[in-house]
């Protein structure tokens, strides 16, 4: 087997172990998506499920994904705030439709939107609606960084952990 430089042969064996060998269950960074993948799972009918989950320094977003047979579906989007450490639920929408990154944004965008104007109602605030939607498509830009180039995701990855330990 080649060796990797700087990569141990025990850090390679645990995060992609030979043919038979358990691996450390540990989130798994999917670069094509900008997403975590969690709780996997594959029914009985050979359908494999899992939680994407994308987030920014503001909030995190929380995808239930399904592959079955040749396509990929989207059931769920969830919207998260930060309370200090905790998350919060600020909006939920099930699509049920077969995976389009675009429905994806919008739908993460009028979450975000509904519930930014929802508080700014309660606080007796006003905003001009053209330029809330663009911010909050800043925000979601935001969301879609990508790990590997991204120098300053130790703060943001401690504070959305909970979320990417697999569920026991």
């Amino acid at each position: 087997m080649a060796s990797i430089s700087g990569v141990g042969n025990n850090l390679l064996d645990s995060i992609l172990p030979t043919y038979g060998k358990p691996r450390v269950k540990t989130p798994i960074w999917n670069e094509s998506q900008h997403m975590f993948i969690t709780d996997q799972y594959t029914s009985a009918a050979g359908n494999t499920y899992y939680l994407g989950v994308r987030f920014s320094d503001r909030f995190v977003t929380i995808l239930h994904i399904g592959l079955y047979h040749s396509w990929t579906y989207i059931n769920d989007v969830e919207v998260y705030a930060f309370d200090e450490h905790e998350r919060t639920l600020i909006g939920k929408t099930t699509i049920d439709t077969y995976y389009n990154e675009e429905v994806v944004r919008s739908t993460t965008e009028n979450l975000l939107q509904n519930y930014i104007e929802g508080q700014m109602k309660l606080n007796g605030s006003r905003i001009d609606h053209e330029q809330l939607k663009n911010q909050v498509k800043g925000l979601v830009d935001k969301s879609y960084y990508s790990l590997l180039e991204d120098s300053n995701t130790a703060k943001r990855l401690e504070a959305v952990k909970p979320l990417l330990l697999p569920n026991k």
